[in-house]
């Protein structure tokens, strides 16, 4: 039994740091409302994000693998990024046993070192020649200052503390979120209590109806999160009044329209899924469905643990959607090139997404030709 672990789910952080500890980490603990949360939040703010973590956590595209430094050690982080031809470095598995998701570019490799890459399979990780791509002149090389940004958050649980946190993490100083509920379902004392560093929360009361998403209209909202009740309703109904919402919003605001309102919907059964998808909307984020890919993701290689730690801690490492203008010029040039101008930027490329059909691809061949346009953007992992 040397070799046999233990994955549960738990609702409380500090349970799950003295389970792990007692057992001495044979038990992998997974708190799903964090990473939901996490998800979604991000998902609002950068369009093709939950894509990527869909395709990491599920097993039918990429996913995340270690291998040994091998002919890599005494080289640096930078040269390891671009010697795959088919597999994305994002970090390094120390000797020690300490996991480092996006190192310094210079950082050296030693032996007994492992590289954690983004692969489709492990049969597809084979060191090609490092070095071998050079950053091209060119991008903008400075990521500019973000101006605030307005969030409408529509429905209220518990869980939306969690996602309000999230979205503070992330949003620029001054912005603002407007929280819409229905008063029959929720006490708006529940959403005054949350205290936000870089944003104002402003509670609107309603009966959850269309009359209270027109209200929105005069500051034209640009990014929309809709939650399920899930502390007072089934899930059943709970998602039904999601997908009653939805379908008043995109009457409102239809999608692919001037305005462009980016919708990210709550879905708590992922049986309900096939009925949103009509709607329209930009991403649907399904909790259960999300706490079982990364449930079953441990349970296939348990040293992940310390990498989604990693990434789903605040403090830590994190996937960003970045504009590709900050990288590179708008021209043709083979992917290498891109990630290794992201190493020099100090952040681990792993993927574009084109804006024009939103199309999200991660982990290509370093040999293919990309040209990445002013709204196209780069899948990075970057320190918070």
């Amino acid at each position: 039994f040397d070799e046999t672990y233990v994955v549960a789910e738990l609702a409380a952080a500090d349970t799950a740091r003295i389970i792990r500890s007692a057992t001495d980490g044979r038990v992998l603990t997974v708190n799903s409302d964090d990473v939901v949360a996490e998800v979604t939040a991000q998902a609002c703010l950068q369009a093709g994000l939950s894509a990527v973590f869909s395709d990491l956590l599920d097993f039918d595209g990429d996913e995340i693998y270690f291998c040994d430094v091998g002919a890599l050690a005494g080289r640096t982080y930078q040269d390891a990024l671009t010697a795959f031809e088919r597999s994305s470095v994002i970090g390094r598995l120390a000797k020690g046993g300490d996991v480092e998701l996006n190192p310094s570019p210079d950082t050296q490799l030693g032996a007994g070192d492992q590289l954690i890459l983004v692969a489709e399979d492990d049969s597809a990780i084979a060191l090609s020649e490092p070095g071998a791509y050079e950053p091209p002149l060119g991008g903008a090389g400075v990521r500019g200052d973000r101006p605030p940004m307005n969030v409408v958050l529509i429905g209220w649980s518990s869980f939306g503390h969690k996602v309000l946190k999230e979205l503070d993490e992330f949003l620029p100083p001054g912005s603002g979120v407007r929280v819409v509920i229905d008063g029959d379902l929720a006490d708006a004392s529940e959403v005054e209590g949350v205290a936000l560093r870089n944003a104002t929360c402003e509670v609107l009361v309603g009966d959850g109806g269309p009359d209270d998403f027109t209200r929105l209209d005069d500051g034209r909202p640009k990014r929309i999160i809709v939650l399920g009740y899930r502390d007072c309703l089934s899930i059943d109904d709970a998602d039904a009044r999601t997908l009653v919402t939805l379908l008043a919003l995109r009457s409102l605001w239809p999608a692919n329209a001037d305005h462009g309102v980016r919708i990210v919907a709550e879905l708590l059964d992922q049986q309900n899924l096939v009925l949103a998808a009509p709607v329209g909307v930009d991403d649907l984020i399904v909790s259960n469905a999300l706490a079982s890919l990364l449930m079953a993701q441990l349970s296939e290689h348990p040293a992940l643990q310390a990498v989604f730690d990693d990434l789903f801690d605040a403090e830590g490492a994190v996937i960003e959607m970045r504009a590709a203008s900050e990288l590179v010029p708008a021209q043709p040039m083979p992917f290498g090139a891109v990630v290794a101008a992201g190493g020099a930027a100090g952040v681990s490329v792993f993927g574009y997404r084109v804006a024009a059909t939103g199309q999200v691809r991660l982990n290509p061949p370093k040999s293919d030709v990309v040209t990445l346009g002013a709204d196209d953007h780069v899948a990075v992992v970057a320190i918070a």
